[in-house]
């Protein structure tokens, strides 16, 4: 399984050379929607964590009955952003 990881950068990196060299246009087209899932990725694990602190502060009702769920929901959405950010980072290569 060594090679695995060495295929899969092979085949990604094919492919971004196949759209930059035949479609440039799809090739930007991709990477302005990956800036903009990366984005909201990141604002989405933001909103999150805020109310969850703001739900800890305050207590109550509302911090017993979905604290621990908003918890997992930002440890879901901050994956989310870190997966998106890596294959962003993968598909723009050295751009």
């Amino acid at each position: 399984m060594p090679g695995c990881a060495t295929a899969i950068s092979r085949d990604l990196s094919l492919w971004k050379e196949s759209l930059v060299v035949f479609r440039p246009w799809v090739y930007k087209k991709s990477m302005a929607l990956m800036k903009i899932l990366v984005g909201l990725a990141l604002l989405a694990t933001l909103l999150i964590l805020f109310t969850g602190v703001f739900a800890m502060a305050r207590g109550g009702e509302f911090n017993r009955k979905y604290g621990n769920l908003l918890m997992r929901l930002r440890v879901v959405a901050q994956f989310t952003a870190i997966l998106l950010i890596f294959l962003f980072a993968v598909i723009a290569g050295g751009d």
